[in-house]
């Protein structure tokens, strides 16, 4: 799925959020690796993505599928034990 994609899900869905298949997307899942420079969230960038276009025409409708991107950028700075710039985008 493309971010583009994935945005018109959530729009068509608003003022609701998608159902959960879609939501899985953009949730924080460790790829299963250990190492300090392996040890990643498989969905980052293309939260990172949909953050990126989101914040070009966001409105307060998009509420709630911004909560769940600054749940999973959260989950992922625990884990990680880092923040990344999308995090701050989602709280700003």
């Amino acid at each position: 799925m493309e971010a583009k994609e994935f945005l018109e899900i959530v729009e068509k869905h608003l003022p609701d959020l998608p159902p959960e298949k879609v939501l899985a997307k953009i949730a924080y899942v460790h790829n299963g690796l250990e190492d300090w420079d392996d040890s990643d969230d498989a969905n980052e960038g293309f939260r990172e993505e949909i953050v990126n276009l989101l914040f070009e025409y966001y409105s307060e409708k998009h509420q709630g599928i911004i909560q769940e991107l600054l749940k999973a950028e959260i989950e992922y700075a625990v884990a990680e034990t880092m923040m990344r710039e999308t995090l701050y985008v989602c709280i700003i």
